[in-house]
């Protein structure tokens, strides 16, 4: 196993870890492990869920083919259009 060591803890912010495990009912060590090991996991777990680079590829020809799809802007200025409906009331 790995060892980490952390200084320059600020006197308060140690406090509020030492609260919260002993509120646990655990050692600060121990507690402050589990919380390292449950943020490992979820980065795991959200590296895991990313996509590869051969999905990411599909996704951008289908982003193209369907963009491909869509029609262009027209040329006209939608202010234009807007007096022509309110001049015609």
């Amino acid at each position: 196993m790995g060892e980490l060591i952390i200084s320059n803890v600020d006197e308060r912010t140690l406090r509020a870890l030492e609260k919260s495990a002993k509120a646990e009912g655990k050692p600060l060590q121990d507690w402050l492990r589990r919380k390292l090991e449950l943020e490992a996991a979820r980065v795991d777990a959200s590296l895991d869920s990313r996509p590869t680079p051969e999905e990411v590829r599909r996704r951008v020809e289908t982003a193209d083919r369907i963009r491909a799809m869509t029609p262009r802007p027209l040329d006209i200025d939608s202010t234009d259009l807007i007096r022509a409906d309110r001049d015609g009331r």
